[in-house]
Order: C-alpha cells, then structure tokens, then sequence
C-alpha cells in the first residue's frame, strides 16, 4: 500500500466456524500479511492486524450473534476486512461504520450481489467449484490413481486438497474505481506473482500447522492465528 498513515494499513478477518473450510482463508490472509511485513525494512510499509483474536463464531446466518462480531471488527476500526462467513460480507458492507472501508469477498465475486458499496471491493476470493468437480469426475471416469489417490469404489472416500494452482481457487479483479483502481489492480497482480514465487519451504510453512517458518507447530487454529497476529503486529 501506497499508505503512509499508519490507521490506512490496517485489516482483520473474522469466521463463521471453527473449521478448515474457513479458517483456511483466515490463516492464508494472515500469512500473507505476515509474509508481507516481513520483507518491509520501513516500518510505514507495515500492515497491522486490529484483532488480536479471530473471532470465529459468527456462523452463516444473518442474526444478532453475526451482527455483534462485525459491529466488534468494524469498531476497532481497521481499513480492510475479510469476512468468511458467507452473508456477513454484505452484512457489513452495508453498515455506515463500513463506508470508507475495504472488503474481500469469498466463495463467489461477492461484489455483484452486495446491495451497497460495491466499488469497496479489493477482491473476492472465488471457490472454483466447478473446476474442482470436473477434474474430479475427470479423475475417476478414467481411472487416474495419481490424481484420485487412495478412493475405491464402494470402499473410501478419498479428500483431494487442491488450490490456486490447480484451478480450484483464485481471485476476482477489483472493483475499486476512480485514482485507486489501477493502484489495486497492481498490487493484485504482484501478489499472484509473488505466490506463484514461493519456495517449498514458505509453501509448506503457509499449508502447516507454524504459526512461524522456525517456530513450532500449533495444533489448534485459534492459537495459531494469534501467535501469527503477534508477529505480523511486531513493529521492529
């Protein structure tokens, strides 16, 4: 980011469930920020996480229990948020408190169904479903043991744990406009390129239980999210 006021470099995310399917997405923004500061030597480059804990119990429907942890995110008041909680995004693009802040949708373009500021978009975080189910289908129709693993008919269910690379995921342009569009795109495109960078080792420690590349593993996500704020929020 281009900004240099520190209140401008600022973000959270927040869960709907205390499971893989979300808390992946925590965890990998999170990483990413960490990663990210990591290589900042001006500390008025550096991002900070407003949350020290995750809440990730918002569940997936629209309630008071939903709508008291975006109340609690927005109020400490960061620039940008990653809701992964299905209809929290447009929930909380909704509010007053949200105007002049940023979102990152998830599962589908969040921002074509959002009723208000969908120009606040930096991006959505797409669930390739589709992609996932043809290559899949692909995989057992002609008998592929290297795609499909361990699965047998009638016997095992077989999990296949595929990403950006392989289709499965990936991101939406921005629909930021106006000075800031081109601003986004680029900053967009170079974190592809930077992901698409990666060495075995920082791609193991962003799929791993580390909260850290050196550190220990930490079984329990809650946990490991914390100690990854920690040190994403270290200004050294």
């Amino acid at each position: 980011s281009s900004n240099t006021n520190e209140k401008d470099r600022t973000a959270s995310t927040f869960g709907g469930g205390d499971f893989p399917g979300v808390t992946d997405f925590n965890e990998g923004f999170l990483k990413g920020i960490q990663q990210w500061n990591s290589e900042q030597t001006d500390s008025s480059k550096k991002i900070k996480i407003t949350d020290e804990v995750i809440a990730l119990d918002s569940g997936f429907a629209p309630n008071d229990k939903m709508n008291s942890v975006i109340n609690a995110v927005l109020a400490k008041n960061p620039k940008l948020v990653l809701p992964v909680a299905g209809p929290a995004t447009n929930i909380m693009t909704s509010k007053e408190e949200f105007n002049t802040k940023y979102a990152i949708g998830v599962d589908s373009d969040q921002a074509l169904t959002a009723p208000k500021n969908k120009e606040r978009f930096f991006t959505s975080i797409l669930k390739r479903i589709g992609q996932a189910v043809y290559d899949t289908l692909g995989g057992l129709l002609t008998n592929d043991k290297s795609f499909i693993g361990n699965y047998e008919e009638g016997k095992t269910n077989s999990s296949l744990v595929k990403g950006v690379k392989d289709g499965w995921v990936g991101l939406t342009d921005t629909h930021i406009t106006g000075d800031k569009q081109k601003e986004a795109e680029d900053a967009l495109n170079t974190a592809k390129a930077k992901f698409n960078g990666l060495n075995e080792e920082q791609l193991k420690w962003l799929l791993g239980n580390k909260a850290t590349q050196s550190g220990a593993e930490i079984e329990k996500v809650v946990d490991r999210l914390k100690e990854i704020i920690k040190e994403i929020n270290k200004r050294n």
